[in-house]
């Protein structure tokens, strides 16, 4: 993870945001930050998982 993280390679990208149907834009970024600190705060290292927590996030609730 330490290595993903000096490579500055986070874990969920935009990407798989929006093919979870989440819109380019503030909120966007809002997730991958949180994504982020959740993976490593939590020592996440399955993107399946890492979306399912930040899905359950309040950052996920803004987006309906």
């Amino acid at each position: 993870m330490i290595v993903r993280i000096q490579q500055k390679d986070p874990l969920l990208k935009a990407k798989d945001l929006m093919e979870a149907g989440i819109t380019p834009g503030i909120q966007m970024g809002q997730l991958l930050q949180e994504a982020e600190r959740i993976s490593i705060n939590e020592a996440v290292e399955c993107k399946k998982t890492l979306l399912n927590k930040l899905q359950s996030s309040p950052y996920w609730a803004n987006q309906e």
